[in-house]
């Protein structure tokens, strides 16, 4: 089975239990992982120290790499995908949890696939505890369709995914775009020729809290919005009326009342599956 370099990046907000969860998670995966790569985005709490320490002093495959302030997500993830060594790199965000044939099943399609720039799969988002599932979230499966979907939305389920190393650095790296910094390094992977595709089967638990929704209608996602757009198209993935369009129904959505986004939320992102509370 081909080997996973995973990066896990942590910053102080973090509650210590749901980042215990989430690494906890990885480390007992049917696939072992090769690598787990913990970015501690800035100073930290003594309690997620004390949980890093523990895990590199009992795991040979856990290294921490600590970055003096806090620079953000995609700071951090481009840190950790520089030290990483394996061809395969995957996210791991430290308050939700990965299934525990994530890898397994991930891995396994990669190997036969390699000509592939990045793989996601659908996920379980639960609110409050993990067995509290609220619905599934699935993305297009084959390349083609994937593409197409990227054309309006992120393609890929950002918790699930794994990206080949050498391509996305090829591809320009993790750059910072408020809220959609996975988007557009998906976007730019499909635009440089690399084709990504998604595994229908739920691999990772997502958390779905209010926060999720908030940060969504933030005021700075509109600036983002409209980078994101523009890149697009000097990507050669849509077109100036595309883009126009593309802007003007996702700030819209952007803007309808709180209540009234979370339904539209569940109503186009999410479907209740009879399975999903027996597997988690």
């Amino acid at each position: 089975m081909l080997p996973v370099s995973v990066l896990l990046p942590v910053y102080h907000r973090v509650p210590a239990e749901q980042f215990a969860a989430s690494l906890k998670s990885v480390l007992e995966q049917t696939q072992p992982v090769a690598e787990l790569i913990i970015i501690a985005d800035g100073p930290l709490t003594d309690e997620l120290d004390a949980i890093i320490e523990r895990a590199c002093n009992e795991h040979d495959t856990v290294q921490c790499l600590r970055l003096t302030e806090n620079r953000g997500v995609a700071v951090a993830t481009q840190a950790g995908l520089e030290r990483a060594t394996q061809p395969w790199i995957a996210r791991q965000d430290a308050d939700d949890i990965s299934l525990p044939e994530r890898f397994e099943r991930m891995m396994a399609l990669l190997e036969i696939r390699p000509d592939l720039g990045a793989l996601g799969a659908a996920m379980y988002e639960f609110s409050g505890t993990p067995d509290n599932i609220v619905g599934t979230r699935s993305m297009p499966e084959s390349a083609e369709a994937v593409k197409r979907y990227a054309r309006f939305n992120n393609p890929v389920n950002n918790p699930t995914s794994i990206v080949h190393r050498e391509r996305t650095i090829a591809a320009g790296g993790i750059q910072h775009l408020h809220l959609m910094e996975d988007y557009d390094l998906m976007a730019r992977l499909i635009a440089s020729g690399h084709p990504v595709e998604n595994l229908a089967e739920p691999l990772v638990l997502f958390r779905a809290d209010p926060g999720m929704f908030t940060r969504r209608r933030d005021r700075r996602i509109f600036a983002s919005e409209w980078d994101m757009q523009r890149r697009l198209k000097r990507y050669g993935l849509i077109s100036t009326p595309r883009m126009l369009f593309n802007m003007a129904v996702r700030s819209g959505v952007r803007l309808i009342p709180a209540s009234w986004f979370t339904k539209l939320y569940a109503l186009v992102f999410r479907r209740v599956r009879a399975d999903a509370t027996e597997r988690a």
